[in-house]
This record gives C-alpha cells, structure tokens and sequence, in this order.
C-alpha cells in the first residue's frame, strides 16, 4: 500500500547534484524520504515540470507532507548497512529514506 516503508537489499548511492530539485516525502516525525523516480502508471499525464506541485495531488496521510527544494550541496543518499527504506506515494512514485 502507499506510504508503507519496505526494506530492500541495495548497495548503491544516489548522487542528487547541487543545483538541481529534489522532492520529498517527509513523514511526522521529520523523516525525508527523496523521490528516486516518478511513475507515470497511475497519472500517464504526469510531466517533471508537474512534480514541484505534487503535494497538491497526493493523498497524504495525517502528519505527511510533500516537499520540494534546490539543492545547496550535492545529497548522497547510501543504503544503511546493506539496507534501503524505501515507500512509494499513491501515485506509485518511489522514495529512498534519506539517512
């Protein structure tokens, strides 16, 4: 279901550059979980020029908000011993939780 944390065996890093816009999921207890890729399976409209205002068409549960932001410095996001949390929004856009 959506906004469930699943664990997955990765060892990778994402590597989100300086200068560019993020979007996050950031969950009540101040959690980030960044975006990793947008799905077009459930909106086959949807458009990277439409992500800043995502929030406006996600259906958040109590606490969740949707956010986005230019980077200031380059954001590396690693696997936690072998271990990414990752979710998915209602539109089926996945995130990686942001150690």
């Amino acid at each position: 279901p959506p906004y469930t944390i699943s664990r997955v065996a990765r060892d990778n890093v994402w590597h989100f550059v300086a200068g560019r816009r993020i979007y996050e999921l950031v969950a009540p207890d101040g959690t980030r979980y960044v975006m990793q890729s947008f799905s077009r399976i459930a909106d086959p409209d949807l458009t990277l020029e439409e992500l800043a205002t995502l929030g406006e068409q996600l259906e958040l549960p109590d606490g969740w908000r949707f956010e986005n932001r230019v980077l200031t410095e380059t954001l590396h996001v690693a696997a936690i011993d072998g271990m990414a949390e990752i979710l998915q929004d209602d539109l089926t856009n996945t995130y990686q939780r942001v150690p």
